[in-house]
C-alpha cells in the first residue's frame, strides 16, 4: 500500500497542467479571492489528491458531501442542500457574496446551481469517457466557461468574474 500511494502521489505531482493551475490559483488569491473544493469525494481522498498535486494551500476550505452529510442529512451534488450546507460552513450568504462554483458536470455543476443565487463555471478540459458519471455534453449554461487552466488564468486577469452581475 505504501508503494502505490508514494507511486500515486509522483504521478499526481508530474500532471503536466499542474503549473497553469497553480499559476491560475496563485492569480485568484493575488485578486483576494476566497476558494474552496466543493466535492462528492471523502474528503481524505480529495485532501491526499490536493496535497500530492500541490495545491491544497489555496484552499481555505475543503468540503465534501461525506463531512458535510454529518450535520446536514443528504448533502451531495447535485442537490441544493449540498450547496446550502456548504455555504453555512464556509460562512459565506451567496446572496450577498459574489459565488461561483467551478465544475466539469454539466448537471451536477452548472445546473444544480442554476436556481441558486451562485454563478457557475463550466471547465470543459475533462473530456474523459471513462468517467461513466460525468456529464459530457460540449454545450453549457454556466456563466463562463474555460477548456484549460490558461484560459481560467485569463478570465482571473482579464476581471470576468468581477464582470458577472
Amino acid at each position: 500500500l505504501f508503494r502505490y500511494r508514494k507511486l500515486a502521489a509522483k504521478v499526481i505531482a508530474n500532471q503536466p497542467h499542474l503549473l497553469s493551475l497553480r499559476r491560475a490559483l496563485a492569480a485568484a488569491r493575488q485578486k483576494g479571492y476566497h476558494l474552496s473544493v466543493a466535492s462528492n469525494d471523502r474528503f481524505g481522498s480529495t485532501t491526499a489528491l490536493l496535497a500530492a498535486a500541490g495545491i491544497l494551500e489555496f484552499f481555505d476550505l475543503i468540503a465534501t458531501s461525506e463531512g458535510l452529510s454529518f450535520e446536514t442529512p443528504g448533502a451531495e451534488k447535485p442537490s441544493s442542500v449540498f450547496f446550502e450546507a456548504l455555504q453555512r460552513k464556509a460562512g459565506i450568504n451567496s446572496s450577498t457574496t459574489r459565488t461561483f462554483y467551478i465544475g466539469d458536470d454539466e448537471t451536477r455543476d452548472v445546473l444544480s446551481v442554476a436556481d441558486l443565487p451562485i454563478r457557475s463555471v463550466r471547465f470543459f478540459g475533462n473530456d474523459s469517457t471513462s468517467k461513466s458519471w460525468l456529464d459530457n455534453s460540449r454545450s453549457t449554461q454556466a456563466h463562463l466557461q474555460f477548456h484549460n487552466y490558461d484560459e481560467f488564468h485569463e478570465l482571473i486577469n482579464n476581471n470576468e468574474f468581477e464582470k458577472q452581475v
